[in-house]
């Protein structure tokens, strides 16, 4: 292959994700990164968030009900719904840095993470990826104009590699893993304290052998934690409990990961943690959430539909986020009445956001003392 300049290019192969040290984490995949509650809580958060919201297309600048161009998102290959689709982009965003969806004729394929190999020319810019199916084994060259390839977080300093945030925070994840191995470990043992027996008197060593091991099998572990032992001739059991300080360790660590993990997935602790909000701080999260986390995703998977699937004509995909700054019922007549009256929307733009039906007069402006303008809404 050769460059503009006429000089020879050489290609180089970029390891698949599932074979980059990224993917290495947790036993080889991501995926185990879920078993962690507050990492299963922020990329749960986050790919329903935004494949909730509707997506509207624009031609020439102007809204298109209906357009056909919507239906590669609202019906993509592979047999996912629109909901399916964006979550799973968003899902391998976060968790594998990259997420890639190869442009067909007839619609949209989201292809797995490890199925996809990059190979970058002797610049390290992307020439062309490699799909592997795992059907037929048969590896498949795609063009970068017809793969649409969404990346979160990058760190080759050219925006083109995905790295995930997994792999960029392991340290603080190998800590929670072994936060919760711990506190398993001691759930599995009933939340109890270590026992003793204090037993009067000299026995043999296979008699306090034998009493031990009874003991210890009848109130070990869960199903022995609610059994009332009976002792005789003198026999007391006691408990070792030197844990007090080593569990308020264990809780106050898991507070400061939880905050870490929140930080990562720029989601506002409020969000996780309900104890710590109010209704008023979990409407000012609500709008950090959209502004910190949700718009920057929209706006990369945007860009990459925009700029590569053209279909006839100058279409523009564009989310919907009214959803994500609308109050209360009663708040939100307030302020569309408030928008139409001073003749800032039409009264079918306001019915849109309430999802009624539009009224057959309803696209005329309002002048500020609310006579009808001739002036329709385009």
């Amino acid at each position: 292959m050769f460059n503009l300049f006429g000089k020879k290019s050489t290609e180089k192969r970029l390891l698949s994700v599932d074979n980059t040290p990224q993917s290495l984490i947790f036993g080889g995949t991501t995926q185990n990164a879920l078993d962690i509650p507050a990492v299963y809580s922020c990329v749960n958060l986050i790919s329903n968030a935004v494949a909730s919201l509707p997506v509207d297309i624009f031609v020439n600048g102007i809204e298109t009900p209906g357009h056909k161009a919507l239906d590669f998102i609202t019906d993509p290959l592979g047999g996912m719904t629109k909901f399916m689709f964006l979550s799973a982009i968003v899902r391998n965003m976060l968790l594998d840095g990259n997420a890639f969806v190869e442009i067909e004729n007839d619609g949209l394929l989201l292809h797995d993470t490890k199925d996809v190999q990059i190979y970058l020319d002797d610049r390290k810019y992307i020439l062309y990826y490699i799909v592997k199916s795992e059907k037929t084994g048969n590896n498949k060259k795609v063009l970068p104009g017809q793969m649409l390839h969404f990346k979160r977080l990058t760190n080759d300093g050219r925006g083109q590699i995905g790295v995930s945030v997994i792999h960029s925070f392991n340290k603080l994840f190998e800590e929670v893993t072994a936060t919760t191995n711990h506190i398993r470990d001691y759930l599995d043992n009933g939340l109890n304290a270590a026992l003793w027996l204090e037993i009067p008197g000299r026995h043999k060593p296979e008699s306090l052998e034998t009493m031990r091991t009874k003991i210890a099998d009848l109130y070990q572990g869960l199903s022995g934690r609610n059994k009332i032992p009976t002792l005789t001739d003198g026999i007391q059991l006691r408990e070792l409990n030197n844990n007090s300080l080593v569990d308020a360790s264990v809780q106050s660590l898991k507070e400061a990961q939880l905050k870490d993990i929140s930080m990562i997935f720029n989601i506002p602790l409020t969000l996780l943690d309900a104890s710590s909000g109010t209704y008023g701080n979990t409407v000012e999260a609500n709008l950090m959430f959209l502004k910190t986390c949700i718009s920057p995703l929209l706006r990369n998977i945007e860009d990459e539909f925009n700029s590569k699937i053209n279909y006839s004509g100058d279409v523009g995909y564009k989310f919907d986020v009214s959803a994500f700054i609308t109050g209360t019922f009663e708040t939100q007549i307030q302020t569309l009445n408030t928008a139409v009256s001073g003749g800032i929307m039409t009264q079918n733009e306001a019915r849109k956001r309430l999802g009624l039906k539009e009224l057959a007069d309803g696209n005329k402006l309002f002048a500020p003392a609310g006579t009808p303008t001739s002036k329709e809404n385009g």
